[in-house]
């Protein structure tokens, strides 16, 4: 009683804590969250109050919001706010109708100093750490309350359901004021089916939709009913499902407006095209190029680009890939779901910032900058980073950092969880970055078995040596290799380092060398030199940049012709070495475009 009058004596502080460790969650707190029951589908507004406090050198807390029946994290953020002056967080999520088991966890690798199953009592009575500080809380910060590892605080947490006005937005697109009965049927479903098959009725087309919902108000549906069947039908046709370009018994070789306008907007939206892009269109006016190019200019500098930004490296640079091969967990201890994520969003981002500015795409190969977030800049050793989002860092030369090639995506995504593999990094700038396929390996080719006690320690580089020694693997190895060697200096998850390491062995771990000699003569001492000579060959790059975004956007594979007009293309932006925005402008604007 003596405790709780002392905490309630304390204005405008929360009388109720929650602390949560590195790795720690709430599910498993007396009194946590373990279910919600949502009335109904729909949106809902989550709000926490917490706050964080972070090492000297470490991570501010990352909390994370997960859904265990939709194995899905509802929200996520680094939460930084401080300890005397928490603030409120507030995401807006979708949930269905039913049960959700809702775990909060403070998602960064590591141990907690305390055990929370230990300890009896209401652990959650705290205010402040140097305010009456139960035993278990020593052991959380020093004398001065500095932090041992990120702590997050949680005062409250809160779900409402976000009730919209009835009726919602999409219903009254549909049933426009004054046009709910039957003497609007055709116009209801004409704009509705123009919209869904972007392009002008046909009306053939539009007699077929009326004709459904006809029958269906005889039936005994509602109007609202029977109109609903008939949209129903128009979301089933293949016109609505698929970019339909042409018609049957047509044999024109060029796209009419309306398939142009839905190619460019899929191409750089990712969805259908909106009312100007419509409008020019229906004007007839979309191929101009004086139009068409303030489209794209205008496509890009809309939001929605982001989408193309993120789904087109995402294919590109095989994004999926990226956790293939989980890293061993007592190799890599800091390596977790968060620190993941950050990997695939600092590549991402990259690629967006270059579009985004027009930038060179030799920077691809080699940078001054990257784009990081809290938890990433810590795994580089990057000060001055305390941030969830991704921004934007200027790179220093002890950095070691710069351009795609040195991302942890990239390295830790040719890397098997345990060790790094130069073959399958070389192998991944062959085809990702020059467009280069090498041939498969032989059936008998074999692999390198890690080390074993008592062998003593040497460099993945030596025992490759050894490897291509033999003549069925020398031919494509002394291809492969040289491309991968490099980045030698780079662990499993992408940390810079000057020694290579193993779990068995005996000795001293081996110093590692990251010079080379590609195939046709130019040596490199490092991954810096090593991409410098890329730079050399930016030709290359933007050959195979240039024809990865023609088929993204034709969304086929090309042809010998194809690839003739790709060439022009590339040529044509030589003189500017190949900025982004510019390749992409010059694509659509040119006759593959076009072209069915």
């Amino acid at each position: 009683k003596g405790y709780r009058e002392k905490l309630d004596a304390i204005p405008n502080i929360p009388k109720h804590r929650l602390l949560i460790g590195p790795a720690n969650n709430w599910k498993h707190y007396v009194g946590g969250i373990n279910r919600i029951d949502a009335p109904y589908s729909g949106q809902y507004r989550i709000q926490v109050q917490a706050s964080g406090l972070r090492p000297r050198d470490g991570s501010v807390p990352h909390l994370v919001i997960y859904d265990v029946n939709l194995d899905r994290t509802l929200a996520e953020q680094d939460i930084d706010a401080p300890e005397a002056n928490p603030k409120v967080y507030e995401f807006s999520v979708w949930l269905p109708k039913g049960p959700h088991d809702l775990v909060v966890r403070n998602e960064l690798p590591g141990h907690s100093p305390y055990e929370p199953h230990q300890r009896g009592g209401n652990v959650d009575s705290f205010t402040l750490l140097k305010n009456g500080r139960a035993p278990f809380l020593e052991k959380v910060s020093d004398d001065q309350f500095r932090p041992y590892v990120p702590l997050l605080f949680l005062d409250r947490v809160t779900i409402e359901a976000i009730v919209d006005p009835w009726p919602p937005e999409a219903q009254k697109s549909i049933f426009i004021d004054g046009d709910c009965d039957s003497n609007h049927r055709e116009l209801i479903v004409r704009n509705f089916a123009e919209r869904a098959f972007r392009r002008p009725l046909r009306n053939e087309e539009l007699a077929k939709y009326v004709k459904i919902a006809v029958a269906s108000e005889q039936s005994g549906l509602s109007f609202e009913e029977s109109i609903r069947e008939a949209l129903l039908a128009v979301l089933c046709a293949h016109e609505f499902l698929f970019l339909v370009e042409g018609f049957g018994g047509t044999l024109r070789q060029e796209l009419n407006d309306y398939e142009l306008a839905s190619r460019l907007s899929y191409f750089l939206w990712s969805t259908a095209p909106d009312k100007a892009l419509l409008y020019e269109a229906r004007l007839g006016s979309l191929k101009e190029k004086k139009v068409l190019s303030a489209q794209v200019d205008r496509m890009l500098n809309d939001p929605r680009s982001q989408r193309f930004a993120e789904d087109f490296s995402r294919q590109w640079l095989r994004l999926n890939e990226v956790g293939k091969f989980p890293p061993d967990k007592k190799l890599y201890p800091s390596y977790d779901p968060g620190l993941q994520r950050s990997m695939i969003a600092e590549s991402q981002s990259f690629f967006a910032m270059l579009l985004k500015e027009n930038r060179r795409i030799e920077e691809l190969l080699d940078s001054d900058w990257t784009m990081v977030n809290n938890r990433l800049a810590v795994h580089y050793g990057i000060s001055g980073v305390v941030d969830f989002p991704m921004q934007r860092v200027k790179l220093l030369a002890d950095q070691h950092r710069g351009g795609l090639l040195t991302q942890a995506a990239i390295l830790t995504m040719t890397s098997d969880g345990f060790r790094h593999r130069p073959v399958h990094r070389g192998k991944w700038i062959s085809e990702v970055i020059l467009g280069i396929v090498p041939p498969p390996p032989p059936p008998n080719a074999g692999t390198i078995p890690p080390p074993t006690e008592g062998e003593v320690k040497t460099t993945l580089r030596a025992k490759l040596e050894l490897h291509r020694s033999q003549a069925s693997c020398a031919a494509c190895h002394e291809h492969i290799d040289p491309l991968g060697l490099p980045f030698d200096n780079y662990d499993a998850i992408g940390r810079w380092r000057t020694v290579e390491d193993t779990i068995n062995g005996a000795g001293d771990p081996p110093k590692i060398d990251a010079s080379g000699a590609l195939a046709d003569g130019r040596t490199y001492s490092g991954p810096e030199e090593f991409k410098k000579l890329l730079v050399d060959d930016r030709k290359l790059l933007a050959q195979n940049l240039t024809q990865l975004l023609a088929q993204y956007s034709l969304r086929r594979t090309l042809t010998f012709t194809d690839k003739q007009k790709i060439a022009a293309i590339v040529q044509a932006n030589e003189e500017q070495r190949w900025k982004l925005r510019s390749l992409i402008k010059d694509l659509v604007m040119s006759d593959l475009f076009f072209s069915r």
